[in-house]
């Protein structure tokens, strides 16, 4: 049987550890109990079975259920990808599209979507406008999720 390969379909919280007392406190980090580890910039955080070690400039990540662990800073990097920043009209667009408040006849699905702003004035047009330009963006939003960046420029 031949091996498959996988994508991780969930986005995850994330932000790079950078040492201060408000990330200490609220992810419950203390240095190493290893004097030397410590000196070096060495920290613990608990995880599901038990304490693992990591420096600043690693990733403190947080899953589905809540839980923390932390992700070597060249390991993120190569593994993670921030989800696209679209403006909050598209994004109002997005979410209108896949409730189904649109009067498309076809299933809707990101072509659908874009060909329904585009051909059968579903959106308005700084949607339309904004999608022809980032249709990328567009389609990793509609799959991947996406955050709002309200000031990104529209066109």
């Amino acid at each position: 049987m031949a091996n498959k390969e996988y994508l991780k379909t969930t986005p995850i919280k994330a932000e790079q550890f950078d040492g201060s007392s408000e990330m200490l406190k609220k992810y419950k980090i203390e240095p190493s109990k290893d004097r030397y580890l410590a000196k070096i910039g060495w920290y613990l955080i608990k995880a599901r079975r038990d304490k693992i070690s990591f420096k600043i400039g690693d990733y403190i990540t947080t899953d589905i259920e809540g839980e923390h662990w932390p992700i070597k800073k060249e390991i993120f990097e190569r593994t993670y990808e921030e989800l696209p920043a679209i403006p909050k009209h598209v994004a109002e667009y997005i979410e209108a599209a896949k409730n189904g408040e649109t009067d498309l006849d076809e299933p809707v699905n990101v072509w659908g979507a874009m060909e329904g702003a585009a051909y059968f004035d579903q959106s308005d047009s700084t949607v339309t406008n904004w999608f022809s330009t980032h249709g990328n963006e567009f389609a990793r939003a509609w799959l991947d999720g996406y955050r709002i960046e309200e000031d990104k420029d529209v066109s």
